[in-house]
């Protein structure tokens, strides 16, 4: 079974996030016609130019229907037997207990050129530290299990693009803009969730398998024991 670890944000948070991207998207994008010219040339009067409605693909009901799908990668764990997977995870659960929990808020973000589109992403602001601490603490756990991570997966942004798909490119600059001037409230990451494809054709569908919480609030014990 994959196997990949991962920070799942709070649904308030979340809400806020999608607000931002139906403000943006749900409207249709209006876009001017060229002006025609006369017979001598000349450009007619600015107020007979029409204009076009292109019609943007993004669903705001769908986008809606896919927040629980949206989660930041933390370390990929790979194929795992059902033995193993029980294993690294009391493992993991005894490690992330002594980790203090950090309070972040989704601030600003930007976008990625893939090989399909740009990815948008919303960055993260706050206690990156002890978030990194998370992400280094799980690595260390699963090395010591055998298994080999890609350490450049962790980054503390959260990828929008589950929720736009394809967009136009005004729609891209539109988007990008308002999420440059983003900022939402702020919550604690009070554990990590362990999470595997949810077994459907969709490719960005997950589940989670167990929830391994952080330590509690004033009780942070020794990492790593």
């Amino acid at each position: 079974m994959l196997v990949f670890t991962a920070i799942v944000p709070p649904r308030a948070a979340l809400v806020e996030l999608i607000d931002v991207v139906d403000s943006v998207l749900a409207v249709p994008t209006a876009t001017e016609a060229p002006a025609r010219r006369g017979l001598l040339g000349r450009r007619r009067d600015r107020s007979a130019v029409t204009t076009d409605v292109v019609s943007s693909p993004y669903d705001p009901v769908r986008s809606r229907a896919r927040l629980g799908d949206l989660h930041l990668p933390v370390a990929k764990l790979g194929n795992l037997t059902t033995g193993d997977i029980i294993t690294v995870t009391e493992a993991l659960r005894a490690s992330l207990a002594d980790l203090p929990r950090p309070t972040v808020t989704f601030a600003g973000g930007g976008a990625i050129d893939s090989d399909r589109d740009k990815d948008f992403w919303a960055q993260l602001e706050g206690d990156l530290a002890e978030l990194s601490a998370i992400a280094t603490q799980i690595n260390a756990v699963a090395q010591r299990h055998g298994i080999l991570v890609d350490r450049r997966i962790f980054h503390p942004w959260l990828s929008l693009t589950p929720l736009t798909g394809e967009l136009t490119e005004a729609d891209q600059e539109r988007l990008l803009t308002r999420l440059e001037d983003f900022r939402g409230q702020s919550w604690t990451i009070d554990g990590v969730s362990l999470m595997t494809p949810a077994n459907t054709s969709d490719p960005e569908a997950f589940k989670e398998l167990q929830h391994l919480p952080l330590a509690t609030p004033g009780v942070v014990g020794s990492a790593g024991q």
